[in-house]
């Protein structure tokens, strides 16, 4: 239990603000550079592709789908790729969300995997109020529809910068996100 002693002024604020601080210093996953340059908790998760049931006309895979569990993403070789799922934010002080993606080719288990490109951001949302947010985006081009039929595996990364309380359906017990490991060029 703590005790805190109501007041006015500044230093009230100040010392209020320094406890939720330190109290909050153990949670963050990792603190990297977020994409207006502030640093940014970040948590990431890697899939394999699936085949979807929809084929070109030689009877090859036309779409290729991926289940991250909080989120699905799918991506047609002829154009077209979207990417859809809930974050959950705890608490009432805001944080703003973003959504990026990104293709690679690797081993049946992606791991080794060469990234196609830098992740690719597709939402930005402010949650706030323990609040529950779609974050849905895509585009109408797929950018490697060249080396489509190599693809093996994608990357979900979420970044969050200001009061990040994160918590994923279908996670750890305890709603604790997965970290991601940090990114080379």
């Amino acid at each position: 239990m703590y005790n805190v002693r109501m007041g006015s002024g500044l230093g009230w604020r100040i010392s209020v603000m320094a406890a939720a601080v330190a109290l909050s210093g153990g949670v963050a996953a990792e603190s990297v550079p977020g994409p207006t340059g502030e640093a940014a908790e970040v948590w990431g998760r890697t899939t394999i592709a699936r085949p979807a049931a929809e084929w070109d006309e030689n009877g090859k895979p036309a779409k290729i789908e991926f289940d991250f569990g909080d989120f699905k993403m799918w991506a047609r070789k002829k154009g077209g790729w979207q990417i859809e799922g809930w974050l959950h934010h705890r608490g009432l002080l805001c944080g703003t969300y973003y959504v990026a993606v990104r293709f690679g080719i690797g081993d049946a288990g992606c791991n080794n995997v060469k990234w196609l490109s830098d992740p690719r951001y597709v939402t930005q949302r402010v949650q706030c109020n323990n609040a529950s947010v779609l974050h849905s985006g895509g585009d109408v081009e797929f950018p490697h529809a060249a080396q489509f039929a190599d693809i093996t595996c994608a990357e979900r990364i979420v970044r969050c910068t200001g009061n990040c309380q994160l918590s994923f359906q279908g996670d750890k017990p305890g709603g604790v996100p997965y970290p991601t490991q940090p990114r080379g060029p």
